[in-house]
């Protein structure tokens, strides 16, 4: 089996470098540049840490506050963007080739395209389209590489904000761990629905039961969506309404 990582096999390593001298390129290193002159300037930001004399919380970036713990958008050279939590704020001076860029620490979010499909050992069909799996996996990476903010949700908050069909909302139900290469909580741990008893895939047609509350596979009542939605009630609250 083997594991195609998002950045580098490395469990801490830098985030590679693009020599782009595009317009943007530059507008967006000038900002992460003035990004780190803002956080020396304001020392509000700032909170003491065992390991340094001081650690930054918050950062301006490109017109936006990132914060540490926010979910984040990351790409190099324009490419597809990964997911990664904004682990830390580490300042300037950290690549000494490049000492006038800032950079933040990472945690990555792996996706189910950076596994191979035998790797989930017949479940990738209940893993969702925008779903992610946080990771201990840490990168250093240059400010300028960060496109903008995003959320990672458990399933409850994905569902009710619309993940379904909105832009940067992506849904997490477990943590992959890179040591034991296995998923905390595993698949099979997972919510599982409707009378066949399988995990939750949101992809997958499904109506909520508008008495129970309990989510059910339309292809397995023939529900008609504009006609039952908010309306629909499975078979054992039929019943019991029948009693």
């Amino acid at each position: 089996m083997s594991l195609n990582l998002p950045i580098t096999m490395s469990q801490e390593s830098t985030f590679s470098r693009s020599s782009s001298s595009s317009q943007s390129h530059r507008t967006k290193r000038r900002a992460g540049m003035e990004a780190m002159k803002n956080l020396n300037q304001n020392p509000v930001k700032r909170r003491k840490s065992t390991t340094t004399n001081h650690r930054w919380t918050k950062l301006k970036f490109m017109g936006e506050e990132f914060e540490v713990g926010d979910s984040i958008l990351v790409s190099e050279s324009g490419g597809s963007p990964w997911v990664a939590r904004l682990n830390k704020i580490l300042g300037l001076g950290i690549d000494k080739s490049f000492p006038e860029c800032g950079m933040v620490e990472v945690k990555w979010f792996y996706s189910r395209k950076d596994f191979d499909p035998e790797f989930f050992k017949g479940n990738m069909s209940v893993v969702g389209e925008n779903e992610l799996f946080e990771s201990d996996h840490k990168d250093r990476i240059f400010i300028e590489s960060i496109l903008g903010k995003c959320k990672v949700l458990q399933l409850e908050d994905y569902l009710r904000e619309g993940g379904l069909s909105l832009p940067n909302i992506f849904l997490c139900r477990a943590r992959y761990d890179t040591k034991s290469r296995e998923f905390k909580p595993s698949i099979d741990r997972w919510e599982k629905i409707c009378h066949c008893k399988t995990v939750f895939n949101p992809n997958r047609e499904w109506i909520a039961c508008s008495s129970c509350k309990e989510y059910f596979h339309r292809d397995h009542f023939m529900v008609n969506t504009c006609r039952e939605e908010g309306r629909f009630k499975c078979t054992k609250c039929r019943n019991k309404r029948a009693v």
